[in-house]
């Protein structure tokens, strides 16, 4: 199908074709070449996983070794961003706004305050998580409610939570605020070290 995708896409010929997709040096000998060795690999591959083979209790070990690797995890997580209880600042010539090291600390102030009640006891479940988002006066004017994950490999999840989702003492029900940092610029343009945000995170099953 080479010389007609390169026609359907406008080239002189294929070997134009594959340049522009692979760089100078592709050609058509040298893109079959790469391909035969591509389904040669890729047959060896599935030939060797095909031919493995391992006992309930060498799977029941692997397990035990690493859990959060072989597991899946639900949860629902929310994301609250210190740049919504900023207040103040210094607005340049540009339209850009600073804030000090103080107006930040006053708005990381701010969010754990606002995140209090999402953090209760009570809030054990995706539906007081969610009450609890809708009643934040951030979200007065919109239908905010929590992100739910369904059965999520340990590797898909947010490495900032992963954690605390991942740990064996986790129960369906609990809930926790985790801090991410992050590097913003103050007033005076240099880098500064702080809380950019916030995740409220419920975790439901395993």
């Amino acid at each position: 199908n080479l010389d007609a995708y390169a026609s359907i896409y406008g080239y002189s010929d294929t070997d134009a074709f594959l340049k522009a997709q692979y760089g100078n040096g592709a050609s058509k000998e040298s893109y079959m070449d790469y391909y035969r060795r591509n389904l040669l690999a890729s047959a060896y591959q599935t030939s060797y996983q095909d031919s493995l083979t391992y006992t309930d209790e060498q799977i029941r070990e692997a397990d035990a070794q690493d859990p959060a690797q072989y597991s899946s995890y639900s949860y629902a997580q929310y994301y609250i961003p210190v740049s919504k209880y900023l207040t103040g600042g210094t607005t340049d010539d540009s339209g850009n706004t600073t804030y000090t090291a103080q107006e930040r600390e006053a708005a990381i102030a701010a969010a754990k305050e606002a995140i209090a009640p999402l953090t209760d006891s009570a809030v054990n479940t995706l539906e007081a998580l969610n009450e609890a988002v809708a009643a934040m006066e951030i979200n007065a004017d919109t239908e905010a409610a929590a992100s739910v994950y369904t059965n999520q490999a340990s590797t898909g999840i947010n490495s900032n939570l992963a954690g605390w989702i991942t740990a064996e003492n986790r129960e369906p029900g609990d809930v926790t605020c985790v801090e991410i940092p992050g590097t913003v610029k103050d007033e005076n343009g240099e880098d500064l070290e702080t809380i950019t945000g916030f995740y409220v995170v419920l975790f439901t099953g395993k």
